[in-house]
């Protein structure tokens, strides 16, 4: 799998990916994150770290779980924190329109 999780002493977690990923196995990520209410209420932060990320392959659906994902977790425990980083090149017109 591109991605990996590594939990951290403190509480937070660090996330990172490399390759091409999909929409799919990011929301397996979140499923492993979010497991339970109680993972989340001991969640204190979530590094992102995609700077090895060459794309990401996902569809507006995929966009649309993730977020119902963090919207959910987010409702168990408001204070948990996400950092994402990346290496983002300026979009094509056509990934805009």
């Amino acid at each position: 799998m591109p991605l990996s999780i590594t939990y951290i002493e403190d509480g937070g977690i660090i996330v990172r990916g490399e390759g091409l990923l999909t929409g799919s196995e990011i929301k397996e990520v979140n499923d492993i994150i979010y497991e339970s209410p109680e993972k989340i209420e001991r969640l204190l932060y979530q590094l992102v770290d995609f700077t090895d990320v060459s794309d990401i392959s996902i569809s507006n659906a995929e966009v649309e779980k993730l977020a119902i994902q963090d919207i959910r977790a987010f409702k168990v425990d408001k204070l948990v924190k996400s950092l994402f980083t990346c290496h983002c090149e300026e979009p094509s017109d056509e990934a805009i329109s």
